[in-house]
C-alpha cells in the first residue's frame, strides 16, 4: 500500500472513531437530561404494576401492589 493510501486509511479511521465518540456522548447526555430526578419520582403516588402478555400481545396477568406494600417488599429486598 502506498503513502496516499496509509494516510486515507488512517483519516477514515479517525472519522470513524470520532463519530463513535460523539454518539456516545450525545447518548449519555440525552439520558441524564431525560432521566427524572430520586426526589420527584418519590414524592409521587404510583400504584406498581406488573403486567405478563402472551406473544400476540394479549394481557394474561396483572399483578399491583399498593405503596406501602411496594415500600415493605423493597426494605425487605434491601436487606437480603
Amino acid at each position: 500500500m502506498n503513502k496516499k493510501g496509509k494516510k486515507n486509511k488512517k483519516i477514515w479511521l479517525l472519522v470513524i472513531l470520532g463519530l463513535i465518540v460523539v454518539g456516545v456522548v450525545a447518548t449519555i447526555v440525552y439520558i441524564a437530561f431525560n432521566v427524572p430526578s430520586p426526589k420527584e419520582l418519590s414524592t409521587g403516588d404510583y400504584p406498581e404494576s406488573s403486567q405478563v402478555f402472551d406473544r400476540n400481545g394479549k394481557l394474561l396477568y396483572e399483578f399491583m401492589l399498593t405503596k406501602e406494600e411496594f415500600q415493605y417488599l423493597w426494605t425487605k429486598c434491601q436487606r437480603i
